[in-house]
């Protein structure tokens, strides 16, 4: 039950912990190769295997639970949009998006193709005024793999090199007064063929996001991004793997660690997550990273509502800094000094000139820590154990399929429950009356972030 989870956070299993991290204070004890053994894991009835897994929304833009409106407008009162400069109150979304089962510690990927007019943090898509069939999201991607326990993920996207169709979509806003109804479902469907827009996708001319996530432990995971240049010509990215904090801090925000102090700092080879809960207790995660890509740059900002919103000159950090930075060079929202304030949301920026066919892999390790410390890590070991873990789940899956279905069912059948698995979603039903009480004050919930 939730109960027995709340504080779980500085848990360990040494044996398998002293075989992936190398303590500064034990040089020697270096993982060398594949020991991986499952059999020092817990078992898979454990609730602790459910402590992390996607539970971000695939929007969370276009909710009702995130805009309350008085008016009757709920379906349209928060789009894609607002969502880069406005911080949620209920859940948090993301380009394969995984957190904690409370939802407190975000992890998801960020990119942009130097066409765009914005970093892609999101998928996107319209509300349900603006759609043909209520609000979706717009994007080409799929789920691959999910295990009731989330030990092993793995998801697909295909992000296109040449302008993303946003304006193209939006046509179908435009069409909503058209007299000619039959007319206007005709131009609402060539709208959403995004496979068609530009020949992007029969000509190859996009990216490939492959992601992978495996557990370690219940609280150690690692998670791969595969990206490839699946054009015939060389192509420039900018791909950014992302670890924030659901605002759960701000003024009209909710969560059950309001004005808790929370800070992402940098540290050494990694980040460091620090926790004070309400009761002063403290908690640590660490975030590590590598690629074959070179050294990243690190950004840091605070998740709170855009300055820009309310103060033209947007010179402090906010939810929006890094779309401002990468796209613009504008680099005011930023945290300058790395560690001199308290920070919300990192970003890992690499900025990638992949030749045709070329493929780079971005790697990150997430743990929970005794302490503040750094850790060093054997990212060949963690590979494959990562490999290992990836295997026995394939076995796992379809020994428990039914027997008695041939292998074309039987993958069917796993698509649909990885599909399933992948939409599970933090909603924090106990925490809507906050939601009412707000609107009793006569102001809208983002209007009070």
């Amino acid at each position: 039950g939730k109960n027995n989870l709340k504080n779980v956070w500085n848990w360990s299993y040494i044996n398998v912990a002293s075989k992936m991290i190398n303590n500064k204070k034990s040089p020697s004890n270096k993982l060398e190769g594949n020991e991986f053994d499952s059999a020092e894991l817990p078992p898979s009835t454990d609730p602790r295997w459910q402590l992390w897994g996607p539970y971000m929304s695939q929007r969370e833009w276009g909710t009702v639970r995130e805009t309350g409106g008085l008016d009757g407008s709920n379906w349209a009162e928060f789009p894609y949009e607002q969502a880069a400069s406005v911080p949620y109150r209920y859940c948090e979304d993301g380009i394969f998006g995984v957190c904690d089962r409370d939802c407190r510690v975000c992890h998801s990927y960020a990119f942009w193709n130097y066409r765009d007019d914005h970093l892609k943090e999101r998928f996107y898509g319209l509300t349900n005024s603006q759609g043909a069939h209520g609000e979706d999201v717009k994007e080409v991607y799929s789920y691959k793999a999910a295990d009731p326990q989330y030990k092993y993920i793995g998801a697909d996207f295909l992000y296109p090199q040449t302008e993303y169709p946003y304006r193209h979509l939006h046509q179908m806003e435009r069409l909503e007064g058209a007299a000619d109804v039959s007319a206007m479902n005709s131009v609402r469907s060539a709208a959403v063929s995004l496979t068609d827009f530009n020949n992007w996708y029969s000509e190859q001319r996009y990216f490939e996001m492959e992601f992978e996530m495996c557990k370690l432990t219940p609280e150690r995971l690692y998670l791969q991004l595969s990206i490839t240049n699946c054009s015939a010509l060389p192509a420039r990215l900018v791909a950014m793997p992302m670890l924030f904090l659901r605002n759960t801090w701000s003024p009209g925000q909710t969560g059950d660690d309001f004005n808790v102090e929370k800070v992402i700092q940098a540290k050494d080879n990694c980040l460091i997550v620090c926790f004070k809960d309400r009761y002063n207790k403290e908690f640590h995660l660490g975030y590590y990273f590598d690629s074959e890509a070179g050294v990243p740059e690190i950004l840091l900002t605070d998740n709170v509502n855009s300055s820009a919103s309310k103060d033209a000159s947007a010179h402090s950090p906010s939810k929006d800094a890094f779309h401002r930075y990468i796209t613009r060079g504008d680099s005011s929202g930023l945290i300058a000094n790395l560690g001199s304030l308290p920070a919300s949301k990192a970003g890992i920026c690499y900025r990638l000139n992949l030749a045709p066919k070329q493929q780079i892999k971005l790697r990150c390790f997430l743990m929970s820590q005794r302490s503040g410390e750094s850790a060093m890590l054997n990212w060949k070991g963690l590979t494959s154990s990562m490999e290992m873990v990836r295997l026995q789940n394939n076995v796992d899956t379809y020994q428990s399929l039914p027997g008695s279905l041939v292998p074309a069912e039987q993958d069917i059948l796993n698509a649909a429950y990885t599909n399933l698995l992948w939409n599970r979603q933090y909603y924090p039903l106990d925490q809507m009356p906050h939601l009412w009480r707000v609107l009793s004050s006569g102001l809208e919930p983002y209007q009070i972030a």
